[in-house]
């Protein structure tokens, strides 16, 4: 994958971090469809090389002569090969020189030339080598015409030294190595196998679930159907999406034999996992980071100071769902509607998604709205002990800025320019986390057709051809890679960096990548790991009188023990801080018109592109400050909440090191008096130099909201798409991804609702594909 640039208005992570070990080729099986038709049915013709149509009578016979070379495949420039040596031998021109050898010395001449010949045939087809079907297809070929035909041979191991020799002599002295390291490997497998048949040791037989393949960078072979572990499904990933989709199949389905494969641990009743205040000790304790995120580390970017922006990502049973911050925030209608209509995707619209969004959802408050659930299983909650900074904030909002209302329900899909109170994915009965892992999967326990393999990660599916029929992996005490096969289908929901690192693993990208990282190509898929898109977000911190309630004695406990009373009110109850996530209000912003006159050009430009015809569509930001249009939009969106803080009756000024350094003397600048203003009270007014202070600021401050989308994304495959609009991965069979990677564009909101309907839309049409109940 490319590293992360810079890209205009694009987003600034181009690509994904590399694969945590050394990625190993895909399966060396020779493929059968062709480069440009990879959605051929595997019984069509292989060859591409064409006979000639004219036949010549024995009689016109001409004088055998080299056809000018042409491009074909292996197996073309093979029979050319053989129909010489016919050729030949009938000229009655093949042993002339031999006359005078007898019986003995003749065979050994025979074998010399069959050997010689086999080498000729392979050396010439090196020629044709150039993509990574030829070289499969070489590497069998190699197989068949030498290694098997010459492999008893008293001379075959000096053979095999000087070719290896001669075939490592192009490499770099760091690729020699590797190959020497493999060669190793094999040297001390080959020895313990003698050890042990001396010794009279049996061969521990491999667990249930392990495949027993070989070591992560060999030739891998498909298992013997009697020794495969097999399931109708394998998802790769359980995380947010992947465990609404498998879930829901499999308590359709008990018939359905479903595996999770999951790189990260259980999160089954983990209190950091459970009870919503604890989401902080997820990502606040080092060690817990290390086993319930993986980190994502960009390149260093001039756009934002130079700095390396991290981005992380849940690593666990539940993903996203099991560590988020649980906020309630749904896309407006028209972000679907785009990736239906502009992206050509049918059944992804607004019509489609927000039945299924209801279906999944409880909505505990009173509404007129007929856009929420009432009956699904992830509950959606206001806690009762709302801070009353959340509470200030809202009638400062409404008071201070006109133009937009405080409204009941800013999540109708239609609402895209107000604030109100911030609904929770919190049970109001139980106080619990809404997860996806514990709704969805933990729920059906007495379920004999849903496993869940945890702490395993996938290191690439496995082909039959293009045909996906199982998946490789690594857990952290197997001494070598397991297999587990799948009869139906292999479904990718690894998220935004997990599910393209997964496709380029297995030898699905595009061609200079894989190249770069040794890897042999069964598709040639260039929009894999492409086109990342995210949320960035910058905190500003100001100071509060002694009257602010926070939940600072939750998110900084210094022990469990601090934590007992409020725990055990949590655990009679289901009430009390435990209970909460200290978000209570929110927002969606447009501009006004002459906001977006202050803001510039390059804003305005995108404006009119993006958002001016769409009434419902909040300003969302991708990217990290990748253009112009990005820094101005923080410009103005700092500027503005900054005048609401400051009229809160609880405001008592701002933390310097959390807001810009304005020049001395600036009428902008923190004032000595920190006290709030009057909701009337003028506007803060700034300067050049001002803007200048505050994009500086934001340059050294921002950082992305882990709202990690678009590295797979649905869309036309010659725009750059990697699955089609029933989530297949473009080129091969039985294979698709289903999670916030295949996003084709942003969404104007956080994103655990649309990985929802990512999640439901997914067990829709595996359903509908596999003639399945939902």
């Amino acid at each position: 994958m490319s590293d992360w640039e810079d890209s205009g208005s694009e987003p600034v992570a181009k690509g994904k971090t590399t694969a945590p070990t050394k990625a190993a080729p895909p399966v060396k099986k020779p493929a059968k469809s062709k480069w440009d038709g990879e959605d051929e049915e595997e019984e069509a013709p292989v060859s591409d090389w064409e006979e000639s149509s004219e036949e010549e009578s024995e009689e016109e016979r001409k004088p055998v002569v080299a056809p000018p070379k042409k491009k074909g495949t292996l197996k073309a420039k093979l029979a050319e090969k053989e129909a010489e040596k016919a050729q030949k031998a009938e000229a009655g021109d093949e042993y002339d020189s031999d006359d005078v050898l007898d019986p003995r010395a003749k065979a050994l001449k025979d074998k010399e030339r069959e050997l010689n010949s086999d080498l000729s045939n392979a050396a010439e087809l090196f020629g044709a080598a150039g993509l990574g079907e030829d070289f499969q297809k070489l590497s069998s070929q190699i197989f068949e015409y030498i290694i098997k035909r010459h492999q008893s041979k008293p001379l075959y191991p000096s053979f095999v030294e000087q070719l290896a020799r001669d075939f490592a002599q192009p490499l770099k002295d760091v690729e020699v190595r590797k190959v020497a390291s493999s060669l190793t490997t094999l040297a001390n497998e080959k020895q313990k196998e003698q050890k042990d048949k001396a010794s009279g040791k049996k061969k521990k037989a491999a667990k249930p679930i392990l495949g027993g393949s070989k070591g992560v960078g060999q030739r891998l072979e498909l298992l013997p159907m009697s020794e495969r572990t097999e399931f109708d499904i394998i998802f790769v990933g359980g995380g947010a999406a992947g465990c609404v989709t498998a879930g829901r199949l499999a308590a359709a389905n008990p018939n359905l034999k479903i595996l999770i494969l999951e790189a990260g641990p259980h999160s089954l009743n983990v209190d950091t996992h459970v009870q919503s205040a604890r989401y902080v000790a997820n990502f606040l304790n080092p060690n817990k980071l290390s086993k319930s995120f993986t980190l994502h580390v960009a390149q260093p970017s001039e756009a934002v100071a130079n700095r390396k922006i991290i981005v992380s990502a849940g690593r666990v049973l539940g993903g996203g769902s099991s560590v988020n911050f649980m906020v309630y925030t749904r896309a407006s209608a028209s972000d679907y509607d785009t990736w239906e209509v502009v992206h050509e995707n049918p059944g992804w619209g607004s019509k489609e998604l927000i039945p299924l969004l209801k279906e999944i959802e409880t909505y505990t408050l009173p509404t007129s709205n007929s856009t929420h659930g009432k009956e699904g299983p992830l509950k959606i909650s206001f806690p009762d002990n709302n801070v009353n900074v959340g509470e200030q904030f809202l009638d400062v909002a409404g008071s201070y800025d006109k133009e937009r209302p405080v409204t009941e329900d800013w999540n109708n899909f239609e609402t895209g320019n107000g604030y109100g109170v911030w609904a929770k994915y919190v049970d109001d009965k139980t106080g619990r986390r809404s997860d996806t892992a514990h709704y969805f999967v933990y729920n059906q326990p007495e379920s004999k057709n849903l496993t869940i393999l945890a702490e395993s990660r996938a290191v690439r599916v496995l082909f039959k051809d293009t045909r996906a029929v199982g998946v490789e992996y690594v857990t952290a005490n197997a001494q070598s890679p397991g297999q587990v096969y799948a009869s139906k289908l292999v479904v990718l929901s690894s998220g935004t960096f997990g599910s393209p690192a997964i496709l380029e693993r297995s030898g699905i990208g595009g061609e200079d990548i894989l190249r770069k990282n040794g890897l042999i190509q069964l598709v040639n898929l260039p929009g894999v790991g492409e086109k990342y898109k995210d949320h960035d977000v910058v905190l500003t911190h100001f100071a509060a009188s002694p009257e602010a309630e926070t939940m600072s004695h939750i998110f900084h406990a210094a022990s469990e023990e601090a934590l007992q009373s409020d725990v055990q009110e949590w655990k009679e109850s289901g009430k009390g801080w435990i209970a909460h996530n200290g978000i209570d209000a929110g927002c969606k912003l447009r501009p006004l018109p002459e906001d977006v006159q202050t803001m510039g050009p390059a804003f305005e430009k995108r404006w009119k592109e993006f958002f001016e015809s769409s009434p419902e569509k909040p300003v969302m930001f991708a990217g990290t400050l990748a253009g112009e249009a990005d820094v101005a939009e923080f410009r103005w969106l700092y500027k503005h909440l900054r005048e609401i803080a400051r009229r809160m009756p609880l405001y008592r000024g701002e933390l310097p090191e959390w807001h810009p350094t304005f020049p001395v003397g600036s009428d902008a600048a923190s004032k000595a008096v920190n006290t709030p203003v009057g909701i009337d009270a003028p506007k803060l007014v700034y300067t050049a130099e001002d803007d200048a202070a505050i994009d500086e600021f934001h340059r050294n401050r921002v950082s992305t909201a882990w709202h990690s989308m678009g590295t797979c994304a649905m869309k036309p495959r010659d725009e750059g798409g990697v699955v089609d609009s029933r989530l297949n991965v473009y080129g091969t069979k039985q294979l698709k991804v289903a999670d916030m990677s295949i996003c084709p564009e942003n969404v104007g909101a956080n994103t655990y609702n649309t990985a929802l309907a990512i999640g439901a839309k997914a067990a829709v049409l595996i359903a509908e594909d596999l003639g399945l109940n939902l």
